[in-house]
């Protein structure tokens, strides 16, 4: 039985400043750096997926390729489901995040790399500048193959017309590369000391054991056999805890939204002495149950 297969298809345009003509050989490695770059985005995003670069068109008017991106998968449930982000436009996406956060640290080390939700990741350069790009793009700040194609095409624009860059445009943005940005492409990306955070919400139930009374500093709490310390920054529970309208006892907890953010290694662990912990909101008020804290530690 033949298997079938979910296809999506995303198109996006390469246009190059200066003539509406260009040498043979840069546009053939320009052509070829970009579909090995696309490449690399579908291992990230899908390892078993079938990809195809085609180039639909050349257009006039400086120099415009036109790129179409074709990928199949498996028909499965979670891969339908993924068709709701097609998986070809967001290969686009990682590729374009290549070139940006390149654009972006200048040819620097990234400052801090921050994962945010729906496969997002926030790149802070040295200049406390920061862009949101696929998670997969962030591959770039580590792997070398990845930043030599981008150095490739880099200078493959500049020997074609100095004075000028290029553009990216698909259906939703627009990105352009002056003869600055070309620069900054072409410097090698500095590949080590980068700090990347995870951040993570959870709704739970966390049995208080000390808190500030009248000032804002942490209140410690048991979580999952531990006891943390977290400040509050919910100042509406604050202020009627500070006014005396809400009192602490043994055995009191609250239901609150605590929040997680830690750094991961490079085998993308938890690095557990850099968590830390703050409850962004309680929910009701503070709740009396002297079972709650054997509770947390069963």
């Amino acid at each position: 039985m033949e298997e079938k297969l979910v296809k999506s298809e995303s198109c996006f345009a390469f246009h190059i400043d200066g003539d509406n003509s260009i040498d043979a050989e840069i546009l053939s490695n320009i052509i070829n750096d970009m579909a090995q770059l696309t490449k690399y985005a579908v291992k990230e995003e899908d390892p078993e997926a079938y990809l195809k670069m085609n180039v639909t068109a050349f257009k006039n008017g400086s120099f415009e390729i036109d790129f179409s991106a074709i990928c199949e998968v498996k028909d499965t449930l979670l891969n339908i489901a993924k068709v709701g982000i097609p998986l070809a436009a967001s290969l686009v996406a990682t590729v374009e995040g290549y070139l940006k956060i390149k654009k972006h640290i200048k040819g620097k080390k990234a400052k801090e790399v921050k994962e945010l939700p729906n496969n997002k990741i926030q790149v802070t350069n040295n200049e406390n500048e920061t862009i949101i790009v696929n998670k997969s793009s962030g591959t770039i700040l580590n792997n070398v193959d990845i930043d030599q194609l981008v150095i490739n095409i880099s200078n493959n624009v500049y020997q074609h017309n100095p004075g000028g860059g290029f553009s990216l445009n698909n259906d939703t943005e627009y990105t352009h590369f002056d003869c600055n940005d070309i620069i900054n492409l072409g410097k090698p990306v500095p590949i080590n000391n980068i700090i990347t955070y995870q951040e993570q919400s959870i709704n739970i139930n966390l049995p208080i054991k000390k808190a500030d009374m009248l000032g804002h500093s942490a209140w410690s709490f048991i979580y999952h056999k531990k006891i943390i310390s977290a400040p509050i920054e919910d100042y509406d529970f604050l202020k009627k805890v500070h006014s005396g309208k809400l009192s602490v006892h043994a055995g009191d907890y609250i239901n609150a939204i605590l929040k997680i953010s830690y750094q991961i290694n490079q085998d993308n662990e938890p690095i557990e002495e850099t968590t830390k912990y703050i409850v962004s909101k309680v929910i009701g008020e503070i709740k009396s149950d002297k079972n709650q804290i054997q509770l947390e530690f069963d």
